[in-house]
């Protein structure tokens, strides 16, 4: 059997199970939050496959409109007990569900709306957010020699982006106790791995002047007040859409609790990567992170030590994810030890600031 015949075979096997959820889903009272009226046509439109989960896409017509539902069916990839498996997909359904209903009182800040939930068929359904991904807009749009107008919308919705993170920082958590030397363990066990591994071109020498630095910024740093909140944890423009003024967050699979700035300087570390690529000027990277931070409302400055010791987290990360990467094609093999290169110069200008 040819390749794409055995494919097809493959997602054709969850056929049933779709179309079982979706008529539990119409049958339910739940159909009602679709806002559409009494129910008239369903049309498939197409299917999607992820690492945790298999996805179908259909059009639903009601008497008084349209929209368009995801049915997602869970893969039990990590091969968890039953129970384990059952639990896992609960707590997804109900994050959705939490996030939905926290951000529903704002105009400007949406999630994914959270429709239905199946444990007998571990399955889950939502409806579509219209909105053009972020990540997609910007670097479309601000690549080479973007208009004024241009700047000045991407600008905005950057402003508009760090508004959105500290309105989900701010909700009321648990109080947690976060530790600075946990931060500073956590990022030289990436350098011990970085340091044995010759490929990653990342010496003793630049661990242990990163070492130095912590060392000698802990103790001006280590009493300061830190904001802790919630955490989405892969705050980054891929999963922010935008409609109009509004802006959408999606995966709060990672959300946890913990420091804001983990947050914050994820984000403007995502934004620094533009700064990479040749299509992209590094004055208007900058405005956009100048705009995120803005919108946020962090005046400390990015030279301020707690700044720099989350900012250096997410570049060790990034470091390590690259060197992981493994066989990949020249071109992109050649452009990661470029960011590398980047990095390390990135990393001595953060610990000498």
């Amino acid at each position: 059997m040819a390749l794409k015949e055995m494919e097809k075979s493959r997602l054709g096997r969850y056929k049933e199970q779709f179309e079982a959820l979706l008529q539990e889903f119409l049958d339910s009272p739940s159909v009602a939050e679709l806002n559409i009226g009494r129910v008239q046509t369903t049309n498939f439109l197409h299917q999607f496959e992820r690492h945790f989960s298999i996805q179908r896409v259909y059009a639903v017509q009601g008497e008084s409109g349209k929209k368009r539902i995801y049915l997602k069916l869970y893969k039990n990839a990590y091969q968890r007990s039953e129970a384990d498996f059952l639990a896992s997909i609960q707590r997804d359904y109900d994050t959705n569900r939490f996030w939905y209903d926290k951000l529903a009182p704002f105009a400007d800040f949406s999630t994914i709306k959270p429709l239905y939930l199946s444990l007998e068929h571990r399955g889950m359904i939502t409806e579509e957010a219209d909105g053009e991904n972020l990540g997609v807009l910007v670097r479309t749009r601000l690549k080479f020699r973007p208009s004024r107008d241009t700047l000045e919308q991407l600008t905005d919705y950057m402003v508009h982006v760090g508004k959105l993170l500290r309105t989900i920082q701010q909700f009321p958590v648990e109080p947690v106790e976060f530790d600075l030397e946990f931060l500073v363990e956590d990022i030289d066990s990436r350098m011990r791995e970085l340091v044995t591994q010759p490929e990653s071109h990342f010496s003793l020498e630049i661990r242990q002047a990163i070492l130095q630095f912590f060392r000698e910024q802990l103790p001006a740093v280590r009493d300061l007040p830190l904001a802790i909140g919630y955490l989405h944890r892969d705050f980054m423009m891929g999963n922010l859409l935008v409609n109009g003024r509004k802006l959408i967050v999606h995966d709060f699979s990672r959300i946890t609790v913990g420091p804001g700035l983990h947050d914050l300087t994820r984000f403007y570390h995502h934004l620094e990567l533009l700064k990479y690529k040749p299509i992209y000027r590094d004055e208007h990277v900058s405005r956009l992170q100048e705009a995120f931070l803005r919108g946020y409302g962090y005046d400390a400055g990015r030279e301020h030590p707690l700044f720099r010791f989350f900012l250096l987290r997410h570049y060790i990360t990034h470091y390590k994810g690259l060197v992981k990467a493994g066989e990949v094609p020249l071109k992109s093999k050649l452009y990661n030890r470029w960011v590398m290169h980047r990095h390390r110069d990135n990393i001595r200008r953060l610990i000498d600031s």
